[in-house]
């Protein structure tokens, strides 16, 4: 340890207060002496130890000194008596040094919230980020949404170097300044008259902001009124903000001055750096702070160490934290984003870290690019046009969305009434899905993407397709609609009405089922007993359909089968008693006949559970897939058509040469469930159990937004309440149940819903707003997860062997560094196909779905990156 002036004994000193001895009152230290203060002015050993513990070898307890290096300056200790009564109770104004030198949380204020209105700060490490224009484009974005319904104050705090008061130089003459503020403040104090008096003198003190819509109206506090407050009162500042036993005093008066004038939120531009003119602002916990960093190193390491200090030295919640980072080069890829952002988010990621956080990273880290059209603006107004449909623009305009809210919360009662349409609902809603879930009678079908284009597809000509979905997406449950409805009139009729049916109709024929559906067996024989009526002549033979499974997976475990189109086709032909010779025969008939027949095949994936070789399995589907719907099109006049339903990977498994190709061909008709479509099904569910939810528009017209709005009065729309910084129910459950790809499952999405209503008659009611209380929709997550570990071992054996390892890791913790665990080439890709694992910084993430199900826990503040993975 090296001490080169009497202000580091000081610093060092106070900054171990923890090892004093217990006798001392007070150190004061003064450029030619220290004087500890205790209750007996006699030095002991205990001081000596304390000083030698505290200064090192800088101590020299026999000379009683302190020695300064390398001027071997000799400063001495003397000792004074002081009675407990003496010892001043000041409390200090949370600046830098003093919370730096406390360590300790020294943020302790009585109230939980502002005395006055919501106040703001931006900050940045250094100049020439975007700061102010960031501010600007907050308040334009405030004015766009909500005119003047919403009014705002701005104070300019950046007293070296006041950016908004320069711009508005040539604007409206002010009455008052923020100097002019603490100046009054720290000499009549904090009182009501005080207040009044400034917003008596306020109340003209306006700019007019030129919105994409309208002019709006804001209040501004510049930094000064006259250039030469800067030179004068400046050298001042630290005297000015220790104006009040409240430490926290002048947010208090900014808060409290934003409610007198009626204003409903402040936003302040604070000086940049480690100012202590920004650090009472940034040390309240609070006030919302907005830190702003461009990508280079200075402004990220700077940053950061600002953030390091606020939130080790401060109870700060990431709630009230907003990271921006801006001008981001064009030529920064995606991932040198991400790392930056990793950078900027970590430490008040960490210091929030718990085991049940509900907030997701993209709502508080946002990155703004490069635009050169914001350099070297002018005044006001024209920056104000020229944030007009920039990025900064769009970003604000996303954080605006969420600070103000035009109708007030209705703080519903709890009701009896309440409780019993909320329990009512629950309760209908999960026996709703029980019933659904298993039974094959539920005729209901959302009408997707997916299956509106099968359908319009096929007005002209008979389908003749293979349906890829992943696991979970609804390919057995839609092969169910096929067979209930029978015909293809019958299922495109009823979805889509009767300007898409087939000429001609056709008649569904079950070819192949699952046997994991026992229950739809008897749908699939009057489905056959109604397509035989439908061709006539009894043609088609029911023993012959029974047993084709077995004489499929016969020849599997036989392995006879060298040509497996030969077999499906001289199948086909058996189901109607070996009458026709060649498929051209049959379709020759059923023109003749004026009839249209449609394969369905399903369950292709127990195919994979027998113990066979998987390349026999694999000939077999491929066959199938690739070949057969081929087949069928050269048909002349074809009246046969065919669905095939198999699951994505098993099909890229077979399907080794030109899958891509092969995938593109039927990619439109693929069961994909995009985050909005699963919010959609998750509406469209509600809607068959709850009336409320029941929609008198077409739910197919309605937007994200739109059904995110209506999904507000099933899970709410945060979780919490409506005005809390917890996260987007919505936006949470989709990151909770995603994969890394962004994809869901029809399946997830039924069987999260089933389990977060399933306790509905003793649920504590909360939230009266909502059925799903907060509670329930995160215990929902992780049954909806052991499921999915349990269907992939059931289901996807290959996969279930690669996620084996990730159970047999000791240290189960995420992100999981590469030297943890082992995976093959192959095997990453599997994982990565399915988007169960993303590599990043040489560093293993799983989607919150699958970690849940394999027993990881998040390192500190890993929780936030992984779920905003989730949801882009």
């Amino acid at each position: 340890m090296m001490l080169f002036t009497w202000k580091d004994i000081e610093n060092t000193l106070l900054f171990n207060k923890e090892k004093w001895n217990a006798a001392w009152k007070k150190i004061s230290v003064y450029p030619d002496e220290v004087v500890i203060y205790k209750d007996e002015a006699v030095e002991n050993e205990q001081d000596i130890e304390c000083l030698n513990d505290i200064l090192g070898s800088c101590y020299r307890p026999e000379q009683k000194c302190i020695l300064l290096d390398p001027f071997e300056v000799r400063l001495p200790v003397s000792y004074e008596e002081m009675d407990e009564w003496e010892v001043p109770a000041r409390q200090e104004v949370p600046l830098f040094r003093e919370m730096y030198l406390k360590k300790e949380d020294s943020s302790a204020v009585e109230k939980e919230e502002l005395p006055g209105k919501p106040v703001i700060a931006f900050h940045s490490y250094k100049g020439g980020v975007g700061r102010t224009l960031s501010v600007i484009a907050l308040v334009k974005e405030i004015g766009n949404r909500y005119g003047n319904q919403r009014k705002v104050l701005v104070v300019d705090s950046d007293l070296e170097a006041p950016g908004l008061t320069w711009v508005l130089e040539e604007g409206p003459k002010f009455s008052m300044s923020y100097l002019d503020l603490l100046s009054i403040v720290s000499v009549y104090g904090d009182t009501e008259e005080v207040i009044d008096k400034v917003v008596g003198l306020m109340q003209t003190d306006t700019v007019y902001m030129n919105t994409d819509t309208e002019r709006v109206k804001i209040f501004f506090l510049p930094a000064y009124l006259r250039k030469e407050q800067m030179l004068t009162m400046m050298p001042k500042i630290d005297s000015l903000l220790h104006v009040s036993d409240n430490p926290y005093v002048i947010t208090d008066v900014i808060s409290r001055l934003g409610a007198a004038l009626e204003a409903d939120l402040v936003v302040i531009d604070l000086r940049a750096g480690v100012s202590n003119i920004s650090a009472p602002f940034l040390f309240d916990r609070r006030v919302q702070k907005y830190f702003i960093s461009s990508t280079s190193l200075q402004s990220i390491k700077g940053t950061r160490f600002v953030e390091e200090q606020v939130y080790s030295r401060s109870r700060l919640h990431i709630e009230n934290t907003k990271v921006f980072l801006t001008m981001i080069p064009n030529e920064l890829s995606e991932e040198g984003i991400q790392q930056i952002m990793d950078q900027l988010t970590q430490i008040p990621e960490i210091a929030n870290d718990g085991a049940d956080e509900t907030y997701l990273r993209d709502e508080y880290a946002y990155a703004v690019q490069f635009e050169s059209r914001l350099l070297g603006l002018g005044d006001f107004d024209e920056i104000c046009q020229a944030i007009r449909g920039t990025g900064l623009s769009q970003v604000m305009n996303q954080v605006a969305s969420n600070l103000l809210c035009l109708k007030e919360r209705n703080d519903m009662s709890n009701s009896e009434m309440e409780e019993k349409k909320i329990r009512e609902g629950l309760k209908a809603l999960h026996g709703y899905l029980n019933i659904t879930a298993e039974s094959s009678d539920a005729a209901d079908i959302l009408l997707t993407d997916s299956i509106h284009k099968i359908i319009t597809k096929h007005q002209k000509e008979l389908t003749n397709i293979v349906v890829l979905g992943a696991k979970g997406s609804g390919k057995t449950y839609l092969y169910r609609q096929f067979v209930q409805r029978q015909s293809w009139n019958s299922f495109a009729g009823e979805l889509c009405g009767g300007n898409v049916m087939f000429p001609g109709n056709a008649a569904f024929i079950p070819l192949l089922t699952t046997k994991n559906d026992q229950k739809i067996f008897s749908a699939v024989e009057c489905c056959l007993e109604e397509a035989d009526r439908y061709v006539g002549d009894s043609l088609i033979d029911f023993t012959a359909c029974q047993g084709l499974r077995e004489e499929v997976e016969s020849c599997l475990r036989e392995g006879n089968e060298n040509n497996w189109l030969a077999f499906w086709e001289k199948r086909i032909l058996g189901l109607f008693g070996n009458q026709f010779a060649t498929l051209q025969e049959l379709n020759q008939h059923l023109s003749n006949v004026g009839r249209n027949i449609i394969f369905l095949l399903d369950g292709l994936d127990d195919l994979f559970n027998l113990a066979v070789p998987v390349e026999r399995v694999e000939t077999l589907v491929q066959a199938l897939c690739q070949d057969l719907p081929p087949r069928l099109n050269r048909l002349k006049d074809r009246h046969i058509g065919m669905i095939i339903f198999v699951r994505r990977d098993i099909a890229e498994e077979s399907i080794r040469y030109n899958f891509q190709q092969f995938r593109d061909q039927y990619k439109e008709f693929s069961l994909n469930w995009s985050q909005t479509e699963a919010l959609r099904l998750a509406l469209w569910v509600a809607g068959k159990a709850i009336p409320e939810f029941s929609m008198q528009e077409d739910i197919q017209t309605l937007g994200r937004e739109k059904i995110e709005e209506r999904l507000e009065t099933l899970w709410g729309k945060k979780l919490g309440k409506e005005d809390s910084k917890e996260a987007n129910s919505a936006r949470w459950i989709l990151a909770a149940l995603s994969d890394l790809k962004g994809q869901l499952q029809a399946r997830d999405i039924v069987r999260f819903l089933f389990y977060a209503s399933e306790n509905g008659e003793n649920v504590a009611l909360k939230f009266p707003d909502r059925y799903l209380m907060p509670s329930a929709v995160r215990a929902a997550i992780e049954p909806c997860a052991s499921e999915k570990l349990k269907e992939i071992e059931d289901e996807m054996k290959t996969v279930y062997q690669i996620l084996e390892k990730f159970e047999k890791v000791e240290e189960r913790k995420l992100p999981l560094t590469l030297d943890k665990i082992t995976l093959s080439v192959e095997e990453l890709a599997k994982l990565e196909e399915q988007g169960y694992i993303k590599v990043e910084d040489k560093k293993y993430y799983l989607p919150e779905i699958i970690r849940q199900a394999l027993g990881y826990r998040y390192e500190s503040g890993a929780r936030p990156k992984v779920l905003s993975l989730l949801v882009k």
